[in-house]
């Protein structure tokens, strides 16, 4: 496989034109990259500020609990500022550094999230035409390959993004989905469906035991291959360069170099294209002197265009974690030597199988609900994991036990993603404020005492499961008071931040970028913006497909292939 060149092959002060300069080599970024560079005569250069993905840690699904709670190669790892309604906490955010961004060092599980988003939230009122559901799916179908939902109306089979179902789920998992039984849950196999209601198994974005990031998706050696396009890594782009109102390229300096005095230039003939992420796209426009005239002032920066959105409307998930702690039951992840057998077993099974839990089979159940009955779609999405882990995996407990982690994934709370310094080099300011409306905190408290029911059920009952941190208290007599501390001191993020950048038309002050015309800055030529920070509103579920998709969808409308389906009122369902 041809591998990215290192900014620091290239000279100190060197310009470099191509026709298209994307910044960011992430979800989004790849896409971009492989769909720009189809066109054999256009020039393409895809800069991204971590390294190539070409090691076991990003490749093989297990790196996962290596580079999320600990790497500092593979993440940036960044912080939030103190939150207000998190006990003064700074919560943990990690983002991924290197080809395939985030997606290069997430849980790999496939979510596209709801009609009701897309058609109700995104393009309901005219905001975004366009954007409905019927013109998303046929994208999301496009770029899939999934190896099992074959011949169902609403999953491809060609794509580039390869889908896969766990080929082992063990009895433990299948006895946690007859615990959801109980409480109401109907099976599913597809949470991407007609329904995305239930509980059942996720599937994952993985391929012949590996993960199939962005990168490995769109980045194949083929592509990679192309003489029009350039892959840089190291390279940390510190400013985008503007003549009047039009982009016309990036200064971009080696990763760890703290000198940007001798940058290297690469122009843009056609578009400066930013697909950093909901962090890093509106800190490089606020360094460049686009964004809230306020903010700018603040640090000195000269104004080259007032766009208020930049940085604002951030929407993150907000999660909780419930555990619960048994000797009586072992399973591949269980840690302990009664349990060494099981772990024999799986290890052959990802050396010879490309299988286990070792290759991405990690017996994770789902489900998706509704904290009450009388609202419009499901809002807790769920994830159970038959073993006990805390602190985003850098706290796994000796012996037996289950975690189950809920999300509120409609929050009414907005933050802000602000500048710490003029120094690209320095983290943005992240404060996403948690619970900053208190009716946020109503579903979270529905569902930590769904959690607590679950692990109560019939099913479970033999293993005798604990509830744990909760202090001395009864769990099952928390009061709703109790629960709201609970969740003060234990919330963390889930890794879904958006919307910093959010889409719409012109006539929307708070809009940063052109619904309908490739995702266009307003008030710009030549700069656009295509990532997760373009979802006016978060999705219901992870965020990594559906980032995906809004990049095909982009290059569709800048090539005059955006098939829009018209949408009428009578068809805007859930």
């Amino acid at each position: 496989m041809s591998v990215a060149k290192s900014l620091r092959s290239l000279p100190a002060s060197s310009k470099h034109a191509y026709d298209y300069v994307i910044v960011g080599g992430g979800s989004a970024g790849c896409v971009m990259a492989n769909r720009l560079s189809s066109n054999p005569n256009v020039r393409v250069a895809l800069l991204e500020t971590g390294l190539d993905d070409n090691t076991p840690l990003i490749r093989n699904p297990s790196g996962f609990f290596w580079t999320v709670p600990y790497s500092t190669t593979y993440n940036h790892r960044y912080s939030t500022t103190p939150q207000e309604h998190c006990n003064g906490r700074s919560l943990f955010q990690p983002r991924g550094r290197g080809i395939g961004g985030s997606s290069a060092i997430n849980a790999m599980v496939y979510i596209r999230g709801l009609k009701y988003d897309f058609t109700n939230l995104w393009a309901g009122e005219g905001k975004c035409k366009g954007w409905e559901w019927e013109n998303i799916l046929p994208i999301f179908k496009k770029l899939e390959c999934n190896d099992s939902l074959t011949n169902d109306p609403y999953h491809g089979t060609e794509g580039p993004l390869h889908v896969r179902t766990q080929a082992h789920i063990g009895p433990y998992s299948e006895r946690i989905v007859k615990a959801g039984n109980e409480l109401g849950w109907k099976s599913t196999k597809d949470f991407n469906g007609e329904d995305q209601s239930g509980v059942g198994y996720y599937q994952y974005t993985q391929t012949k035991g590996g993960r199939c990031s962005s990168g490995v998706a769109f980045l194949t050696p083929e592509v990679r291959a192309r003489s029009n396009l350039d892959i840089f890594v190291d390279a940390h782009a510190t400013k985008i360069l503007t003549e009047g109102k039009r982009a016309t390229g990036v200064n971009v300096v080696v990763s760890d170099s703290s000198d940007a005095a001798n940058p290297v230039t690469f122009e843009a003939r056609n578009d400066v294209i930013l697909c950093g992420g909901a962090f890093n796209s509106p800190q490089l426009l606020l360094l460049s002197g686009i964004g809230p005239k306020d903010q700018l002032a603040k640090h000195g920066i000269d104004v080259v265009h007032e766009l208020q959105g930049v940085g604002q409307n951030l929407q993150d998930h907000a999660d909780i974690c419930v555990n619960a702690k048994t000797w009586s039951i072992s399973m591949p992840l269980q840690i302990g030597l009664t349990n060494l057998p099981n772990q024999i077993k799986h290890f052959f099974l990802g050396v010879f199988k490309d299988e286990g839990v070792f290759m991405g089979d990690n017996q994770m159940v789902g489900s998706f609900f509704k904290s009450r009955p009388d609202i419009p779609a499901n809002d807790i999405q769920m994830h159970v994991a038959p073993f006990y882990y805390k602190d985003h995996g850098a706290t796994l407990r000796y012996g037996g036990g289950i975690t189950i982690k809920s999300c509120y994934m409609r929050p009414e709370s907005r933050g802000t993603v602000l500048l710490k310094s003029t120094n690209p080099m320095d983290a943005p300011l992240i404060d996403p404020k948690y619970y900053d409306v208190p009716a946020d905190f109503d579903p979270m408290v529905a569902a930590v005492r769904k959690s607590i029911e679950l692990i109560k059920t019939k099913a479970l009952a033999e293993d005798k499961l604990v509830v744990s941190g909760f202090d001395d208290k009864d769990v099952d007599n928390l009061t709703d008071s109790d629960i709201v501390e609970y969740l003060r001191q234990n919330t963390e993020s889930i890794y879904h931040p958006v919307s910093t950048c959010k889409m719409g038309p012109a006539s929307d002050p708070m809009a940063v970028v052109d619904h309908s015309n490739g995702l266009r800055v307003h008030g710009m030529e030549g700069l656009r913006v295509i990532d997760a920070s373009v979802m006016p509103t978060v999705v219901s579920g992870n965020t990594n497909a559906p980032t995906m998709v809004i990049a095909q969808k982009a290059y569709n409308q800048m090539i005059g292939q955006d098939r829009v389906v018209d949408v009428t009122d009578d068809a805007a369902g859930l």
